[in-house]
């Protein structure tokens, strides 16, 4: 489970600006594991890549944004522990921090992982927006699959009033960073795990039943279940297609 940590940047030491890696430091006391991690860090709309460490006893992330030197100090952020890649441990010396440090940024560097979602997205709407902007936080590269009518028909007992082309266009048009947007055109939605192998899937809150489907299915199929994360609404008493349909 990947929980996001949002807190205002807090004033610490500055060791780690010395040895050019200068951190931002959150206060956090929560279940996450002690250790060093990979880290999506979301400002104002914008996701950085880097890595951090938590401190359980000084109930600290410290976070060290890759390619930046920006100040911070006092703004709120959220972070993504994405993936641990280390425990916490000691050295003896200044030199052997610093050498330790570039190999975790080596590592966290190449771990290149993809989120998935997937929706009918007729009549796009700032709801849909906020669920794939929400997605993208949790890894590198974000994957939408757009359903063909025939798999809407399936699931929804309806087809959509706009084209497939036309939905994958708009999605397209978003803009969204390290994102691909395709037409699925399998007879069974969940075959594209096979092809995209997610490391994290991210539903809206109304994909309700897709959680127990996509279970099931990587058991059957003997996949590696990716972690399933069920995101925040955005204003769903209005911006909804069912409800924006209607009004057509």
């Amino acid at each position: 489970m990947i929980t996001p940590i949002t807190w205002k940047v807090i004033h610490w030491k500055m060791i780690w600006r010395t040895i050019w890696y200068p951190t931002l430091n959150v206060s956090y006391n929560g279940d996450l594991e002690e250790g060093v991690y990979k880290m999506n860090i979301l400002h104002k709309k914008i996701i950085y890549s880097g890595m951090g460490t938590y401190f359980r006893k000084k109930e600290l992330v410290e976070v060290h944004i890759f390619d930046q030197n920006i100040d911070l100090y006092g703004e709120e952020l959220t972070i993504y522990p994405l993936a641990k890649v280390r425990d916490n441990q000691s050295f003896n010396d200044l030199a052997s921090l610093v050498d330790q440090l570039k190999q975790d940024e080596t590592t966290i560097r190449n771990i290149d992982r993809t989120v998935l979602t997937f929706g009918t997205f007729d009549y796009i709407h700032p709801g849909h927006i906020s669920y794939l902007h929400q997605a993208r936080n949790y890894w590198d590269a974000l994957v939408t699959i757009i359903s063909l009518d025939k798999t809407v028909k399936t699931i929804k007992w309806d087809i959509p009033d706009h084209s497939a082309d036309d939905r994958l266009l708009w999605i397209q048009q978003i803009g969204i960073q390290n994102h691909t947007v395709q037409l699925w055109s399998g007879e069974n939605v969940y075959q594209c795990l096979h092809d995209r192998k997610p490391d994290v899937i991210c539903l809206g809150y109304d994909q309700n039943s897709f959680d127990a489907w996509i279970i099931k299915y990587c058991s059957r199929s003997n996949l590696n279940l990716p972690i399933i994360i069920r995101l925040d609404s955005y204003k769903e008493d209005v911006y909804k297609s069912s409800i924006i349909k209607k009004k057509f």
